[in-house]
């Protein structure tokens, strides 16, 4: 069967081949590559494709952007449809929901906006830092397709230089792009003859979740953009704390915030946020001002990669902790440092040298996806060296939670299909881990990350 032209673009995009290489390729394989297009008429076709209204870039102060980020999603949804690859994928109910107001079950619908009957297609927009120089890369993906992650499933909306990426500098950045979404939200996308609606996800780190939201960060008095628990017990808070729980209480029904939280944009740029009297509905939630996109707190996702490298480190550091902990009840406080300085080598050399695994500097000292999830295989080692450094009741605890992590590693691996059943038994599995480790090591705080992870992942 004879390629077009345009699919021998596409493979030579697959394989991350030079249009020289392809030529390459096609003068060795002789009269069996007579099929395979000229590079004139490669790069011509390559040509058009880029003179696509979703293809476009534009430079501006900010960095570069996609003229079209409404043109690109509505050139790639069909062609998924096209393809065979698109997958429903209705949307569940919250779980662990207390105080749901009536209604409040999604935005508003906007005017001229799809029906709410029509299947919806689901769309994340995330912020990605790193690199040298550093530059902050917006990233949208069409999550209705298998492997949503893969390289030719995401495409770059722009990519900005910046030495900060506090909220003034996201503004920026993101000004191109506000109003093409606004208009997607509401005009939605052609499938098939049908104009379906988008529901848009934001998919990034905690940091550029509050960024984006306005919102003031883990410090403050609500740090979880899902629902209106605060941070710990205080006397300042003890209005709320009584309303609405702490982080720290782990077997709690949870307040979820309303739509409007995070709903509505400012109109004029000076305008001051409305701030209630702590304990009320009106009650700000730790939100400074009206964020830069009308979401929908349900809508706000934990990126999986985050998750994996953070709580991977966190289960090593741990096994440190609990040597401490034993060596400080049996020895003191100076054997106790010296047994955590002792240990800690101990497990580097472990992770290194019977893990064969590295941290990098472009995660800041933190492990790759594949390569924490090498360690998460490799838990038993880490138990094996906790032997006779620890008590028994840590040590059983401690090997009872890397069991449960595991399981919900492998339900985070964005390299794999989830089986459905394994997608339904994450939540009791994080619940299980998260009521373990709080119950049987007092020190551990939960942070905002393992609080969206075990109560609105």
């Amino acid at each position: 069967m004879r390629l077009s032209v345009a699919e021998q673009v596409s493979l030579v995009a697959a394989l991350s081949m030079s249009h020289i290489g392809i030529n390459r390729w096609r003068l060795a394989l002789g009269g069996a590559g007579r099929d395979l297009e000229r590079r004139p008429a490669l790069l011509e076709e390559r040509r058009e494709r880029s003179s696509l209204p979703g293809k476009e870039v534009i430079m501006t102060v900010s960095g570069a952007h996609l003229v079209s980020f409404t043109a690109a999603i509505q050139e790639r949804v069909p062609a998924v449809f096209v393809a065979g690859l698109f997958i429903e994928l209705p949307v569940r109910g919250a779980l662990n929901v207390h105080n749901e107001p009536c209604g409040a079950a999604d935005l508003p619908i906007l005017p001229g906006s799809p029906p709410p009957s029509v299947p919806d297609v689901q769309v994340t927009l995330g912020l990605d830092q790193g690199g040298d120089p550093i530059t902050v890369k917006q990233v949208a993906t069409i999550i209705n397709q298998a492997h949503l992650n893969g390289a030719s499933n995401t495409f770059l909306a722009g990519v900005c230089p910046c030495e900060r990426d506090g909220h003034n500098d996201l503004a920026a950045m993101l000004v191109t792009h506000l109003p093409q979404v606004d208009s997607l939200l509401r005009d939605g996308v052609w499938v098939e003859g049908v104009r379906r609606r988008v529901r848009l996800l934001i998919g990034s780190d905690y940091a550029a979740h509050c960024d984006v939201l306005w919102h003031k960060r883990a410090s403050e008095t609500n740090p979880c953009l899902g629902c209106k628990s605060t941070r710990w017990l205080r006397k300042a808070w003890k209005l709320l704390d009584a309303a609405f729980s702490t982080l720290q209480d782990v077997v709690v029904l949870r307040h979820l915030r309303a739509a409007p939280h995070f709903a509505g944009r400012m109109v004029a740029e000076d305008a001051a946020p409305t701030v209630g009297t702590p304990g009320i509905s009106e009650h700000d939630c730790s939100v400074a001002r009206s964020p830069l996109l009308a979401i929908y707190p349900r809508r706000i996702v934990p990126k999986p990669l985050h998750t994996t490298q953070g709580y991977t480190h966190r289960y090593l550091h741990l096994g440190v902790e609990m040597v401490m902990v034993f060596r400080r009840a049996s020895d003191g406080a100076v054997a106790s440092l010296q047994a955590d300085a002792t240990f800690a080598a101990e497990l580097v050399e472990l992770v290194h040298e019977r893990m064969l695994v590295r941290p990098t500097s472009y995660h800041y000292g933190l492990c790759i996806d594949r390569d924490c999830h090498t360690i998460g295989e490799n838990s038993a080692h880490v138990c094996v060296a906790l032997k006779g450094k620890v008590s028994e009741n840590h040590l059983a605890t401690y090997e009872r939670s890397c069991s449960l992590w595991n399981r919900v590693r492998k339900a985070l691996k964005r390299t794999s299909i989830i089986p459905t059943d394994k997608a339904a038994q994450l939540p009791a599995d994080t619940s299980s881990m998260v009521i373990l480790l709080k119950g049987s090591f007092a020190w551990i705080s939960i942070s905002p990350k393992l609080h969206v992870l075990m109560c609105h992942a």
